[in-house]
């Protein structure tokens, strides 16, 4: 097993954040202020003045899995109870720093490992379990050397399950047989085949979990998967047929989050429904494909009037497909869109420019483009230059990541023009993410009017990738806000 396992429920509630922020704090102090003797670790200083279930609680802090980051965890019980006798008996004693299974699968130490699982689900108590299951070699599926053991172990346990997150490859699915209408508690599912290849496989066995909410998957054929789809509020689905994104909007229809990544067809053209299909719940959706039909096939078809947070992302995406597709989406939808994300999608600038024109209502903006020069032009947008009317009138937060025909006086042009329009929201945090490195001259007055900008709360950066020597024609206190 990963001796780097560990186990953490997150608190939940906006009461529960100071208390947490503080519990890290502490637990941040205690961990680096341990000393070392004689090559031996030894408690931190702090630890004394500490009764037993504060320091419970901080272990359970360093303890926090969270699978999005890596490393997913600062450390594990079992390192903690390395330190000394007293905090192994902490360790020992405090069966919610093991209710999460974390175990990548080593061939070499099979059986080894499915004692070290048995022992640690003993100091789990009756907890319900997290389990997130891997292997050191995806790409061979356990052909050579199956887990049968370790999947009949955690099998066995499945009444308690409430995350799993599986690596499952088509040998391995008998084992799991037995947790079919055992799984009462399961709220979180991840499953994947190996080798990121659609496999044909009848699963059968999560057709019954009354609590599930959350799904990801990847691969798999939606016809040979018998899941509880109308339960689902979030949805993560890798490598589906633009028809099977239909199903889901179709049978999904408590869905709230919905990330449809490297979407494909089989088809080459644009596949177009006789009524697009209407999704009132979802309020988050992310859709990344290669191909521009596979995005038009989806954003013709759908209308999501809840829909407020987007994004799209395509690496082959015509300039004379994009605005009228997207333009229609937003018209049939009237949602109330306040954070966009689009990478790589609009070949002209003045086809971003009248798209985002249709959607007033954005807050939050983060645009890459590869393929254009953002200009002055889309500045002048942004200030209400002229008698155009209001462009982007409630936007608070701008990313631009691509290459700039503009300089740093055209910026700042751009923040005192909204700053100084009663009908425009004042833009608190602007970020400019530069691929080409033109000398931006900066005079004196701009300096200290932009200094004043920063000072009054505007988180204003500018980053170079590749060039950081660019940087060195600011001044220092400015290139500290590219940090």
């Amino acid at each position: 097993m990963d001796d780097s396992s560990t186990p953490r429920n997150a608190s939940n509630g906006d009461s529960n954040v100071a208390t947490n922020d503080a519990t890290r704090s502490l637990a941040n102090l205690t961990l680096t202020s341990s000393t070392n003797t004689n090559g031996k670790p030894a408690p931190a200083a702090i630890y004394p003045a500490l009764p037993p279930e504060i320091m419970a609680e901080i272990f359970l802090s360093v303890c926090d899995y969270i699978p999005q980051r890596r490393p997913p965890r600062m450390t594990s019980p079992l390192v903690l109870g390395k330190v000394c006798g007293a905090w192994r008996e902490i360790c020992w004693s405090t069966p919610s720093l093991w209710e999460v299974i974390d175990l990548l699968v080593v061939p070499a130490r099979l059986d080894v490992q499915n004692e070290l699982l048995k022992e640690w689900i003993a100091r789990a108590g009756s907890r319900n379990l997290h389990i997130y299951l891997n292997e050191e070699e995806p790409h061979r599926g356990w052909k050579e050397v199956p887990p049968h053991k370790i999947m009949h172990t955690i099998a066995s346990l499945s009444r308690r399950w409430e995350t799993a997150d599986i690596f499952l490859p088509e040998d391995s699915y008998a084992d799991l047989i037995p947790i079919k209408d055992n799984l009462p508690v399961l709220k979180s599912l991840s499953i994947r085949p190996p080798k990121q290849e659609c496999i044909e496989i009848d699963l059968r066995i999560f057709d019954n979990c009354p609590l599930l909410r959350s799904l990801d998957l990847g691969h798999y054929y939606l016809e040979n998967l018998y899941l509880p789809w109308k339960q689902l509020t979030r949805l993560y689905a890798d490598g589906l047929l633009i028809e099977e994104c239909f199903h889901v909007f179709r049978e999904c229809r408590n869905l709230i989050n919905c990330h449809l990544d490297k979407i494909i067809s089989d088809v080459e053209d644009i596949v177009t429904l006789p009524v697009p299909i209407t999704h009132r719940g979802i309020e988050s959706f992310d859709v990344t494909s290669s191909e521009v039909q596979d995005i038009s096939s989806v954003f013709g078809n759908v209308t999501l009037p809840g829909l407020t947070k987007l994004q799209i992302s395509c690496s082959d995406w015509t300039a004379d497909t994009t605005p009228p597709l997207l333009a229609s989406f937003f018209k049939r939808s009237s949602c109330n869109l306040q954070s966009l994300i689009i990478d790589r999608i609009f070949h002209l600038e003045g086809d971003l420019i009248d798209f985002l024109d249709a959607v007033p209502s954005l807050i939050h903006l983060n645009v890459e483009e590869r393929d254009f020069h953002f200009s002055v032009d889309i500045l002048d947008f942004l200030r209400c230059a002229d008698s155009r009317g209001l462009f982007l009138p409630n936007l608070q937060a701008l990313t631009l990541c691509g290459m700039f025909s503009f300089d740093i006086h055209d910026m700042h042009g751009m923040l005192e023009g909204r700053r100084n329009n009663d009908k425009l929201t004042t833009l608190k945090s602007f970020s400019i993410v530069r691929f080409n490195s033109t000398v931006c001259e900066l005079s004196e007055e701009v300096e200290r009017k932009i200094l004043d900008l920063v000072e009054d709360g505007l988180h204003f950066s500018i980053s170079m990738p590749g060039c950081p020597e660019a940087l060195s024609q600011f001044p220092p206190w400015l290139t500290t806000q590219f940090a």
